[in-house]
């Protein structure tokens, strides 16, 4: 179960991200790269492509990026607690191609108006109704605009005063009452507003970074469930914000719509920082496991690679 955080309340960026991606660590998955033509700074998920219309080319989707006009995306899967567990999220299109579509477009040419709801969007981008169950956020940063918006056609304007300019999102809809948000949601706010209070003052780009890395690595998985199959306790990934490598051996479902390999849990992690002035970016990704044997060696603490990006939006 992925996880989001992001603030805009922080007195020294406009705009701090902090992704985890849950995954089974076998999936096919490129690094952070530059592509498409170097517009675009993403990790790309080889596991399923499309055809580029007009090329011979295949277009991979992506949960994560941002690109150099400061337009920027983060795309989870969408798993209500109460959904059925047979219930298959695989839609005709990936939705990992949703982001890339957005990201795609230049900010120049292309106003943000023109995609600020799920019926623009779904106007620039017909295919958003067959991309399975998404929650999707996604905005510009030049503009100050940010958006989220799902499967269910819900548009959620962000990161205003509304939502104290913060929120976490996973895999649960986003509106939903705090009585039945899960518990690495809230605790993940909680601990977000924290790391603002904490690194306001006399905090470098190196210490804010090392902080947001911190939190995405807080785990509440006692040892003793981390030591068995996935399948005895599948309740565990709504409530750490870190999972840790939990067995599947059984191929039992963990809401996602394919596994490949032994092992689940989170696989990456990606902190994004955007100066006050909305002028530099500072990209960082963790990537902890690639194949199941990385789990006897690698962690979050000893991630198997490093990536590191700066760059001023154009």
């Amino acid at each position: 179960m992925c996880i989001l955080f992001a603030t805009r309340s922080h007195p020294n960026y406009e705009l701090i991200l902090i992704s985890n991606r849950d995954e089974f660590f076998e999936r096919d998955t490129h690094n952070t790269c530059w592509h498409t033509n170097s517009s675009i700074l993403s990790p790309y998920d080889m596991a399923r492509s499309h055809s580029n219309v007009g090329s011979m080319s295949k277009i991979f989707g992506t949960w994560i990026g941002i690109n150099k006009g400061g337009r920027v995306a983060n795309i989870l899967n969408l798993r209500p607690a109460d959904t059925p567990s047979d219930k298959s999220s695989k839609g005709l299109k990936s939705r990992g191609i949703i982001p890339f579509a957005f990201l795609s477009t230049d900010s120049t040419k292309d106003d943000f108006d023109n995609w600020n709801s799920f019926e623009n969007f779904q106007r620039q981008y017909p295919y958003l109704t067959q991309s399975g169950d998404f929650n999707f956020f996604y905005g510009d940063i030049k503009k100050k605009e940010y958006r989220i918006i799902d499967a269910f056609g819900q548009t959620f304007p962000v990161l205003d005063k509304n939502d104290a300019y913060s929120f976490v999102l996973s895999n649960n809809t986003y509106n939903i009452d705090e009585n039945h948000q899960w518990t690495k949601t809230k605790l993940g706010l909680q601990k977000l507003q924290e790391l603002v209070e904490r690194t306001k003052t006399s905090c470098d780009n190196e210490q804010v970074r090392s902080e947001c890395f911190k939190l995405a690595s807080i785990c509440s998985v006692p040892q003793e469930i981390r030591d068995r199959p996935y399948h005895a306790n599948p309740a565990v990934t709504y409530d750490t914000i870190f999972v840790p490598p939990l067995g599947n051996e059984g191929g039992e479902d963990v809401g996602l719509t394919s596994t490949k390999g032994k092992f689940y849990g989170t696989r990456s992690q990606i902190v994004i920082l955007v100066s006050k002035d909305c002028q530099h970016v500072t990209y960082e990704e963790k990537v902890l496991h690639t194949s199941d044997t990385d789990i006897l060696i690698n962690s979050s603490n000893n991630p198997k690679n490093v990536n590191k990006f700066e760059f001023d939006i154009e």
